[in-house]
């Protein structure tokens, strides 16, 4: 497909950008950190779509038969099993939020029936939908834990028998490279400690919650900035409203109470470490 004829598409669709290198399309998408990689050698065409919410959409057919569906606020992909083990229950196609959200709720217990069989088909569906993912070009950084998670359950009895996916990737977490000062500055701190610059959005409930991984955090005004202990849908305000632009030098401190303002009696966060720690056990 003509690369112009693709982004002139792409620009009808909310809240995308693009950015190019010779033939490849680089699609990130507004409330994501996450990006597509298509090379227009291999597009077949696109054509625009509606979504269920009514939302203008594109899709994209390649001529390995696969594609991506390009929407605001997400991307859909179809998923391919190609390897011994074969799920019955594989969906043909997942976005990339329902990929988090279902990671996020396997992570909590990965042997939900006491059934080996059954269980070792639940780690493949994830593994082969995480595969599908990355074949097109997406980050998924949660794909360490999953090999973890395979180790400790048997699922993966072997570190130097595992699948081709694992022995490409290895088991490489992100490297902490910032310290997070005490005060807030309206930004993801999470993001912060792997280097990044994540925009924190008011999202339905009245909490600022990540664009990029969903931690929430709710402010008192000039006093605290409580990160809550569950992480945010993705169900921002029409009208964008973003913590950067409104912070008055909130302490960090974690959620200790289940009602309001979630920080009873007050504590805040004594150093970095205590953020980092209790920002990994928010799920």
């Amino acid at each position: 497909m003509n690369k112009r004829e693709l982004i002139e598409n792409l620009k009808r669709i909310e809240n995308v950008s693009t950015t190019t290198n010779a033939n490849v399309v680089y699609i990130t998408t507004f409330l994501y950190e996450c990006t597509a990689i298509i090379d227009c050698n291999e597009v077949l065409f696109s054509e625009f779509i509606t979504s269920p919410r009514g939302e203008n959409c594109l899709q994209i057919f390649c001529s390995d038969g696969g594609g991506i569906i390009v929407t605001p606020n997400d991307f859909v992909f179809n998923v391919e099993q190609d390897e011994f083990v074969r799920i019955d229950n594989l969906p043909p196609m997942c976005s990339i939020r329902e990929m988090s959200v279902g990671f996020d709720t396997y992570r909590r217990n990965p042997n939900p029936t006491k059934n080996f069989d059954k269980d070792l088909g639940l780690f493949y569906l994830h593994y082969y939908i995480m595969k599908s993912a990355l074949s097109k070009g997406f980050n998924v950084e949660f794909i360490a834990e999953l090999y973890d998670i395979g180790l400790k359950n048997g699922f993966l009895l072997d570190k130097n028998e595992t699948s081709e996916l694992f022995k490409e990737l290895g088991t490489a977490q992100p490297e902490i490279v910032n310290q997070l000062a005490q005060m807030w500055n309206g930004y993801c701190p999470e993001s912060h400690l792997y280097g990044k610059t994540v925009r924190m959005r008011l999202n339905s409930y009245d909490f600022f919650e990540s664009e990029q991984t969903g931690l929430q955090i709710a402010v008192l005004r000039g006093v605290q900035a409580i990160i809550l202990n569950f992480r945010g849908e993705g169900k921002f305000r029409t009208t964008p409203s973003y913590a950067d632009e409104i912070e008055n030098g909130e302490m960090l401190s974690p959620q200790n109470s289940d009602n309001p303002p979630f920080n009873y009696p007050t504590t805040i966060f004594g150093n970095s470490k205590e953020i980092e720690d209790y920002i990994k056990s928010v799920r």
